[in-house]
């Protein structure tokens, strides 16, 4: 968490404001809470870029992107 302002403010939050809600990968827009999803590929998942297996910090919003489930589940098949 870091705090902006009085609030804190998640990695994931920060992350999906400045990717404006949609996946960086298909365009797909996304949604934060699952309770408004109307399917499970509308929820927001937020990719390491760098994996932390490889130095990254997970809590780095300047090395996260947001993912739909469709396209987080593609990625994570080619990493070996």
């Amino acid at each position: 968490n870091i705090k902006h302002g009085m609030a804190k403010v998640t990695c994931r939050e920060i992350v999906f404001e400045r990717e404006r809600g949609c996946c960086q990968q298909c365009g797909r827009p996304l949604v934060l809470k699952p309770s408004e999803a109307r399917s499970e590929f509308e929820i927001a998942n937020v990719d390491e870029i760098i994996p932390r297996s490889l130095g990254g910090d997970p809590l780095n919003p300047k090395e996260c992107q947001l993912l739909c489930l469709e396209c987080h589940l593609k990625k994570t098949r080619r990493i070996p």
